[in-house]
């Protein structure tokens, strides 16, 4: 149902914007102050979860916009 897709988006959405605030967010700033082999290793693992969330999103919102204009 339109409801279910709505939260499915809702909740990949926050899961990307947690983790961009509380994983990426504190790892760009150590990584400022200089290279960190391990900073650099958890930035490139969990943005393979952002990429795959917003991905999902997106199928979401298209599966919705897909709904509205039956």
């Amino acid at each position: 149902t339109e409801f279910t897709l709505a939260c499915a988006g809702l909740a990949l959405a926050t899961a990307s914007w947690a983790l961009t605030a509380f994983v990426s967010v504190p790892a760009h700033d150590r990584l400022a102050l200089g290279f960190d082999p391990a900073t650099f290793r958890l930035l490139v693992r969990t943005n393979w979860f952002r990429s795959i969330s917003w991905s999902a999103h997106a199928i979401v919102i298209a599966a919705l916009t897909a709904r509205a204009m039956k």
